[in-house]
């Protein structure tokens, strides 16, 4: 009848399901087989680095001339050389000065660094006040 052919269907079903679970389990249990690919070198296809010439400034060891600009390590090399050279603040590095030390961590490692605060400060200002 239409009930028994039903309730076959059912069970067959479910046979069919937990079959699908047994063959998961013993394909977990097999060990794992891993294919061995003989080493090939990756071919280069990025060009080469460019090399570009730079000189260390006599001044610190922090600061190099690359392409004639001034390159620091960190802000922080920066502020230093700049109390160190005053006459050379422009007003592109005073108004990036002035930005860095509205942040407490950057004037804490000026201060552990041993920069004078107040000194670059006043510095930064004079510096606007003349540009202005």
């Amino acid at each position: 009848s239409v009930v028994e052919a039903a309730h076959e269907k059912r069970a067959d079903g479910r046979v069919r399901r937990a079959q699908a679970h047994v063959d998961a389990a013993e394909a977990e249990r097999a060990p794992l087989q891993l294919e061995i690919v003989a080493e090939q070198p990756m071919p280069l296809v990025a060009s080469p680095p460019v090399a570009r010439e730079f000189q260390v400034v006599s001044t610190p060891d922090f600061v190099r001339l690359i392409d004639a600009c001034l390159v620091w390590r960190n802000d922080a090399d920066m502020a230093a050389w700049l109390l160190a050279n005053p006459a050379r603040m422009t007003a592109q590095d005073a108004a990036h000065i002035r930005e860095r030390l509205r942040s407490g961590t950057f004037r804490l490692r000026l201060e552990c660094d041993g920069i004078d605060i107040p000194a670059l400060e006043a510095l930064v200002k004079k510096t606007g006040e003349e540009q202005a």
